[in-house]
């Protein structure tokens, strides 16, 4: 038993590194402003579309929290997908008691209308969209 309780804290603590290292990582990032061709140039699909839930879960290999957000697609502008919704991963949520956010981070929040550039729709990012 008492093995258990140091696996499950070294667990915590990797977990907590991780995270502390995404977010050094994104708090030392440069922001920039782009504009219309290279969000275009640099998005793998691009739709307009309405946000139409949220849910976050816990990630079974890492641990760490994800909120997932289904958009409903209205008009494609660049790129294919094969229904008319997506849904994407961001890092970060809450889950009962337990919190991960990401300074400076914002998720497209329910009921929210726009147009998403989505920088991949295979890799998995801290943050799938490039700009909306």
């Amino acid at each position: 038993m008492h093995r258990k309780t140091e696996v499950s804290l070294a667990s915590r603590l990797l977990r907590v590194a991780v995270v502390g290292l995404l977010a050094a990582g994104l708090m030392g990032a440069t922001m920039r402003s782009v504009g219309v061709a290279e969000l275009a140039q640099r998005s793998e699909f691009i739709f307009e579309g309405r946000v139409s839930s949220r849910s976050a879960e816990r990630d079974s290999s890492s641990g760490l929290i994800f909120t997932r957000v289904r958009f409903d697609i209205i008009d494609t502008i660049k790129g294919r997908v094969a229904s008319r919704s997506l849904e994407l991963r961001f890092l970060g949520g809450s889950l009962g008691t337990e919190t991960l956010s990401i300074p400076g981070m914002v998720l497209p929040g329910v009921g929210e209308h726009g147009v998403y550039f989505v920088e991949s729709l295979w890799q998995q990012q801290i943050h799938p969209l490039f700009g909306w």
